[in-house]
């Protein structure tokens, strides 16, 4: 799972940081967001900032199954840029960004897996650590289609600053909390009711 998460966070941290140059600081936006949506990794090289990636000890290299997984968060993905502000070498693109919401699938999804972890704890024949994977990775593809109705829209100030000639988004939290539908802030309010626990 957490392995899982973090192939999907590289990826949406490799492909929306970097504009190209003669662009507008809305059509860097829109550029990385279309990017994210089509999956398309020859024309998002062009965005790559690899020095901001994230460290991870796991290989960042998904597999077929992760990045159909990772296409299904983003196919959902709507935009709209509302307005833009330009002073010199900085800008701000505001945009309504709506996505499936994953608060809705991931507490759904919580709620299977202890089901299932809790039955299988008790089995004769406990799953293996891969089919746990490919059980949870199946779980999340049937919810995300049952709730693909169920959407969440976040108003973000997405900051840019023009480095070379070229328009580079600042990919922070609240950005990326809005490209994947809250799952930043369900991971987030999970991990502190785990800390709470200890």
């Amino acid at each position: 799972m957490r392995r899982w998460l973090s192939l999907v966070l590289v990826f949406v941290l490799v492909f929306t940081l970097t504009g190209c140059s003669g662009e507008s600081p809305e059509q860097a936006v829109t550029n990385a967001i279309e990017a994210i949506k089509d999956m398309d990794q020859e024309e998002l090289s062009k965005y790559i900032e690899y020095d901001e990636l994230i460290n991870t000890d796991d290989s960042t290299e998904m597999t077929e199954q992760e990045e159909e997984q990772a296409k299904s968060i983003f196919k959902n993905l709507e935009y709209e840029i509302k307005s833009s502000t330009e002073d010199g070498n900085t800008a701000v693109v505001n945009a309504e960004i709506t996505n499936i919401d994953m608060g809705i699938v991931f507490s759904e999804m919580f709620m299977e897996m202890f089901s299932r972890a809790f039955e299988d704890a008790f089995s004769s024949d406990p799953m293996t650590e891969e089919e746990s994977d490919e059980m949870m990775q199946e779980l999340m593809t049937e919810l995300m289609e049952k709730h693909k109705d169920n959407t969440v829209t976040n108003t973000v100030a997405i900051k840019l600053n023009k480095v070379d000639n070229q328009w580079k988004i600042d990919l922070d939290d609240e950005f990326q909390n809005a490209l994947m539908g809250n799952l930043f802030n369900v991971v987030e309010s999970m991990g502190e009711a785990f800390e709470g626990l200890e």
